[in-house]
């Protein structure tokens, strides 16, 4: 998921314009990599040689594309003696009888990324290249040679080692990008300690600041829980190809998600998800080549969302809303409803107005044929519950939404939360609807939102859906 929302980004900001010069750090050897080359009793070059050809195999298969730079940490070693000597010479480390150490104490704004509030001086050191956030200490930036690390050990000025887990990510980025990184990005599970320390010793050590913007994406979750390989339940690209699956599928479904918004893994979701995929694919496989004209409106909403934090669930939705609707002819939205699915879409007619038309048939009805069906009233769409009651809000007090495309975005994410509860996906929807109160005061600044009142109208409107769907 963190490889699709990294190329979600680099996409994004081509399309903007920018030329982007993205890098990849390989960590060809680190504290798990040993341990695991101990367990397969195999080399660890020859561990990290099978495991990146895996990975890059995948991120193919995901459509993702190659960074510019792959750099592994084991053709990069002089680099990361030279910074650690630069941090020795400053005296932000020291050496201590089992390695080089960060001293902690001496980085401006400790733990600032994480929210960490560190009450005196740390007066311990940990060797371990992961621990907790509650005992922040300092960390090892380079490792002297232990029996345990059997062939594993290069050459260094202060002693035969190999180095820790985060001088290598601070060495190889600012080797390839400068002393200042645009953007860094990772999983939420990488800012404490990782990039906590990568802060740490970069800006220690260069007097600047290292990365102007991070970005981190939410966890993959199973439905019984979190994916761990303790539990046994992590979930590969190569099962989800052995299940008749299409990696794009996959990527599909990270999509449909905001990319900071935890994420629940279930069959059922990448199997809708593969759905509507080929819908999407049936529908444009039969557009004639060059055959018409950029929609404007579907254009600026698509690159306003992708410009907004990355809001790839939007994007999906506009093109969704945009393809696969049926379009009326005569202003009266028409579909056909087979099978036993027929009797949950009624329930959710609401103040149709007689405006809705319905065929009945007895043919067998695939689940998530019902995925799309919400686009049904002739004066826009039929909408679950109390969401009726938010576009109304909306729509009907236009006038004080002074920008057209925040009018726009503010009805596209209606319509997304809605469809998220007309298919029943409730915890989704519930999760937007948090999203969108959280974000309310910024999207009426961004709409030139004035009347507190209306906005205070809007957040309790939001409330109480949530109420609703609880």
């Amino acid at each position: 998921r963190t490889y699709i929302t990294n190329d979600i980004l680099r996409r994004t900001l081509e399309y903007d314009g920018f030329k982007v010069n993205q890098v990849m750090n390989i960590t060809d050897v680190d504290d798990k990599m040993i341990r695991r080359s101990r367990e397969e009793k195999t080399s660890l070059k020859e561990l990290a040689s099978k495991y990146e050809k895996i990975f890059l195999s995948d991120i193919g298969q995901l459509n993702i594309l190659r960074p510019a730079s792959l750099l592994r940490a084991t053709e990069n070693i002089i680099g990361m003696a030279a910074l650690i000597e630069k941090l020795l010479e400053i005296g932000a480390a020291y050496k201590a009888a089992d390695g080089i150490y960060f001293d902690i104490s001496k980085a401006k704004n400790y733990g600032q990324l994480a929210n960490l509030k560190i009450e005196s001086s740390a007066v311990s050191r940990i060797i371990s290249d992961e621990y907790d956030k509650e005992n922040p200490r300092d960390f090892a930036l380079w490792k002297f040679r232990t029996d345990e690390d059997g062939e594993v050990f290069f050459d260094a000025p202060f002693g035969i080692g190999r180095p820790g887990w985060h001088i290598e990510c601070s060495a190889m980025a600012m080797g390839a990008l400068g002393e200042t990184l645009d953007i860094h990005t990772g999983g939420q599970d990488l800012i404490f300690p990782h990039h906590t320390n990568e802060i740490a010793q970069s800006e220690a050590a260069t007097g600047k600041q290292f990365s102007r913007f991070w970005l981190h994406g939410g966890f993959v979750n199973m439905e019984s829980g979190k994916m761990s390989k303790s539990l046994g339940n992590v979930i590969t690209l190569k099962n989800i190809v052995e299940k008749n699956f299409h990696p794009l599928a996959f990527r599909y479904l990270v999509l449909t998600l905001h990319y900071r918004t935890p994420m629940r893994f279930s069959w059922d979701a990448l199997h809708a998800s593969q759905t509507a995929l080929l819908r999407l694919n049936d529908h444009f496989s039969k557009l004639a080549k060059d055959a018409g004209k950029i929609n404007d409106r579907y254009s600026e909403n698509f690159k306003e969302f992708l410009n907004d934090d990355l809001d790839s669930s939007s994007t999906s939705g506009e093109t969704v809303n945009q393809f696969l609707i049926p379009k009326p002819d005569d202003g009266v939205y028409k579909i056909t409803l087979t099978g036993n699915g027929l009797a949950n879409i009624k329930t959710y007619l609401y103040n149709a107005s007689g405006q809705v038309k319905i065929n009945e048939t007895n043919q067998n009805l695939d689940d998530e044929s019902t995925l799309y069906v919400y686009v049904l009233a002739k004066e826009g769409k039929v909408y679950h519950g109390n969401i009726g009651e938010l576009l109304s809000l909306v729509v009907n007090n236009k006038e004080k939404i002074l920008k057209e495309s925040a009018y726009n975005l503010l009805i596209s994410k209606i319509s997304q939360i809605n469809r998220l509860l007309v298919t029943n996906r409730l915890e989704l929807a519930e999760n937007l609807l948090i999203k969108l109160k959280q974000n309310i005061y910024a999207h009426a600044k961004h709409a030139n939102i004035t009347d507190i009142e209306y906005i205070n109208d809007l957040i309790n409107t939001i409330e109480a859906i949530i109420t609703d769907i609880n």
